[in-house]
């Protein structure tokens, strides 16, 4: 089975974080040490923000993607949207790039809601010049 990528918040008012589920047939760590009792093997696992979670926390949010409905709306907290693993590479990259250069980046912070001057206003005046 292929992994499913989502951008996702872990709390409310938190950061957006890629997140992805997959289903593994090997030890924990040690990919060369496959399980080897059939369909049994497989197991779920997820991760929110390239840090490991049960797979149950990203598990409740999607239950119902089988179903026409969303388990829950787009404009609700709990939404996974759903993303390629291009943007998930893309996304947990940028997380990774911000550890080494920004550690006070919000991002880092999952389980904290974001305030809104943990927020970095963008600067328009490379684009005001051009006016």
């Amino acid at each position: 089975m292929k992994a499913r990528y989502f951008l996702m918040r872990a709390v409310r008012h938190g950061p957006l974080l890629p997140a992805r589920l997959w289903w593994c047939d090997s030890e924990p760590g040690v990919p060369e040490n496959k399980l080897d009792r059939g369909r049994i093997s497989l197991y779920p696992r997820a991760d929110i923000g390239g840090l490991e979670v049960p797979p149950e926390q990203l598990a409740d949010r999607l239950f119902s993607m089988t179903d026409p409905t969303p388990a829950h709306p787009p404009t609700h907290w709990r939404f996974a949207k759903a993303i390629s693993e291009a943007e998930y590479r893309w996304r947990l990259d940028s997380l990774r790039w911000a550890e080494q250069t920004r550690p006070d980046d919000p991002g880092l912070r999952p389980r904290r809601k974001l305030a809104a001057a943990d927020v970095e206003v963008p600067d328009f005046s490379r684009e005001e010049a051009l006016l």
